[in-house]
């Protein structure tokens, strides 16, 4: 049986992305000690935290920490932060937590699972949704898989900066989930752009729509989230990276495909949006799939 960290310890944070770098601030008030790695350390130093904070690798990171959570990129990512030569489980101590929030493919969580049972550290797949706007005030929503000893223990630690937390079952469950609720959001937000275009085909005011449209109906949050910067065609103030969706939509293809499930929608939107990573719009606002997804 794992035995619960205090209501604040030592917390390690792997990867220096937005939700990391927007998460830090509040276990910091929160009263937890900080330890910090990224690939890149300036990211951190750039983010605000002092020098003695960043670490030189995961294991050094994760060193008698009682809680280790990861949010990097990918697949690939997170098994270098936590299982390359340098990496997290190589330090974990029998009894923390570690908390992966990155959302990867059903395989990756697995095998991470896997290894962090063998070091004896409980383990929780957290993924979560709200992006930047919610990690800056703290109510971020995380859908969690694992243990209900380990739940408890990952909503202590996380709830200065998530507003609610899903337990949606054991560890792996959560993941799974978090690739069809972001297959949901690219399905939803090709859809959009795609009546963009027909409206402008049409001839209507396509402002006038998108006023409609954050008003009623079934698009109100996606027409008043990315209606405005769709109809400005700017896109450089980034919540979510086009690219990152665009991994997650394969991720989920994947995983549709595993289970024998015909999903000719979700190819069409995996289509636009590796179309878009290969026009180079990988690092804007994932709402730039408008750009090939019903183009002018």
């Amino acid at each position: 049986m794992t035995t619960s960290p205090p209501a604040a310890g030592t917390a390690a944070l792997l990867g220096a992305g937005v939700m990391n770098r927007a998460v830090a601030p509040h276990l910091r008030r929160a009263g937890w000690t900080l330890r910090l790695y990224s690939r890149r350390p300036a990211g951190w130093l750039e983010a605000g935290a002092t020098a003695d904070e960043v670490r030189r690798s995961p294991a050094e990171a994760a060193a008698g920490a009682d809680v280790v959570l990861s949010m990097v990129s990918d697949d690939e990512a997170s098994h270098a932060v936590w299982q390359g030569p340098e990496g997290a489980l190589r330090t974990l101590r029998a009894g923390a937590l570690a908390v992966e929030g990155s959302t990867l493919s059903a395989h990756r969580v697995d095998e991470w699972a896997a290894a962090v049972d063998a070091v004896g550290a409980g383990a929780v797949d957290a993924p979560v949704t709200g992006s930047v706007p919610r990690a800056t005030a703290g109510t971020l929503v995380a859908f969690v898989g694992g243990s209900d000893h380990d739940f408890a223990r990952y909503e202590r630690f996380s709830d200065c900066f998530t507003e609610r937390r899903y337990r949606l079952g054991p560890v792996g469950a959560a993941a799974r989930f978090k690739l069809a609720h972001n297959l949901f959001a690219a399905v939803v937000l090709a859809g959009f752009a795609e009546h963009l275009a027909l409206v402008e085909r049409l001839g209507l005011d396509p402002e006038l729509v998108v006023d409609i449209m954050s008003s009623y109906g079934w698009g109100q949050g996606v027409a008043s989230g990315y209606g405005p910067s769709m109809l400005r065609d700017e896109y450089e103030d980034v919540r979510c990276r086009l690219g990152l969706m665009a991994k997650d939509v394969a991720y989920a293809a994947e995983l549709a495909r595993e289970t024998g499930l015909d999903t000719p929608l979700t190819a069409a939107v995996r289509n636009g949006f590796a179309t878009a990573v290969a026009e180079g719009l990988g690092d804007l606002d994932m709402g730039a799939v408008r750009r090939v997804v019903g183009p002018r």
